[in-house]
């Protein structure tokens, strides 16, 4: 039953990265990147993954926008999901915490884990442009243990940023836990982290690796993603902002005050004292 693997990550702290490299590795000969390849690696929470409540309770099928009403099916859609073959990728952007007693995800439908994580206060500044908020208003939105978010009408739970961390890290399954900050500064060893990790936990293997290496790092640099995007587009923008927007570290040192940059880190301090953003 476990044939899932989720690639998980707080908004904006580089999930979609991520996903460019996996699907380069898997799907392709070569490793060339190309927004095509992210169907591979699609996001989890859509409307047709839970078709199927229309027939055992109409009703909740009706309220299925409902977080109270989706969390109940959560599972039941991960055990009828068609993963074409062995297994599959899937993004989401929920926290694993129990909504009524019902998780996202439990290790008996996981087969692995890739998650990402990013500064929170670089994170406050692209989710800020992201969608249009204020600093202020996204740093109380990371904040909120509660907070609830949609995919294409289907709610999560996003909870705070701590929190997601947390309840991912919690989950009893193979793991990887690559920061958003070693993808720009070491993106080869980051890389060659994640393909070891595949091999040691799944006997993954991939022809022409160097070969593959190299056409990895020049189609997923973020230069380069950023071109794709200028050029073709990219249905994960948003109307307010270029989805690879800037790709840079310490954007939170030039865009927040000290109040802001106080807050933030008062509310995570252990959090972000653990994952090294503090000392």
């Amino acid at each position: 039953m476990n044939k899932i693997f989720w690639i998980s990550s707080y908004p904006k702290s580089g999930n979609t990265w991520i996903r460019a490299i996996i699907t380069s590795l898997f799907f392709t000969k070569n490793g060339k990147f190309i927004f095509e390849l992210l169907k591979y690696c699609n996001v989890f929470d859509q409307p047709h993954r839970y078709s199927f409540v229309e027939k055992i309770n109409y009703n909740d099928f009706l309220r299925i926008n409902n977080i109270n009403i989706v969390s109940k099916y959560r599972i039941d859609a991960q055990k009828k999901a068609d993963v074409g073959g062995d297994f599959a990728f899937y993004k989401t952007h929920s926290s694993n915490i129990e909504v009524n007693g019902n998780r996202y995800t439990d290790a008996k439908y996981t087969r692995g884990l890739i998650y990402i994580v990013r500064d929170p206060r670089d994170v406050v500044v692209s989710f800020s442009k992201y969608i249009n908020k204020s600093l202020d208003e996204v740093i109380d939105l990371i904040s909120d243990e509660n907070c609830i978010r949609d995919y294409f009408s289907i709610p999560y739970l996003m909870s705070s940023w701590d929190r997601h961390y947390e309840s991912w890290k919690l989950l009893n399954v193979p793991k990887i836990i690559i920061k958003y900050e070693d993808l720009i500064t070491n993106p080869i060893e980051s890389i060659k982290i994640l393909i070891d990790f595949l091999y040691k936990s799944y006997s993954f293997k991939f022809d022409d690796l160097e070969k593959r290496l190299t056409n990895i790092l020049e189609t997923t640099n973020f230069n380069y993603l950023q071109d794709l995007e200028k050029n073709n587009g990219f249905v994960e923008s948003s109307k307010y902002s270029k989805f690879f927007r800037k790709g840079k570290l310490s954007q939170w040192k030039e865009e927040l005050n000290y109040q802001q940059i106080k807050k933030i880190q008062t509310s995570f301090e252990k959090t972000m004292i653990e994952l090294k953003y503090l000392q």
